[in-house]
């Protein structure tokens, strides 16, 4: 009976860990772009809410940054999709290194970020 409560355990200590992992995957894939691998738009929405209150809440500043990708449509009809994709992920990992938190990339011309409790002059 004993051996039978131990083995119980060990599969429900099993059972959680792989549950865990689990919904730590969906939450992933629910708030990325499956082809940029960025925040998707209700994601970068819901977070630039809290952030807002939370710079209200604390009198703190915040900044936000947009980026306009100049002959975006030009550069997809001529190099394609793929390309394009490269071109948004290179900027967000470019952007990242010198702003924090780089939270979203649409698939259209602009990318944004959101720079929590800095003012961007920091930055620059």
């Amino acid at each position: 009976m004993a051996g039978n409560i131990s083995s119980l355990r060990r599969n429900l200590v099993s059972s959680r860990a792989m549950l865990k992992e689990s919904l730590e995957k969906i939450k992933h894939i629910s708030i990325t772009d499956n082809l940029t691998g960025c925040y998707n738009r209700l994601y970068t929405s819901e977070n630039l809410d809290r952030e807002v209150s939370r710079s209200l809440r604390y009198k703190r500043s915040i900044s936000l940054a947009m980026f306009d990708i100049d002959r975006f449509k030009s550069v997809n009809d001529t190099y394609g999709h793929q390309y394009v994709l490269f071109v948004i992920q290179l900027l967000l990992s470019l952007s990242s290194k010198t702003l924090p938190h780089v939270i979203d990339s649409a698939r259209s011309h602009f990318c944004r970020c959101q720079i929590p409790k800095k003012n961007l002059t920091e930055y620059c």
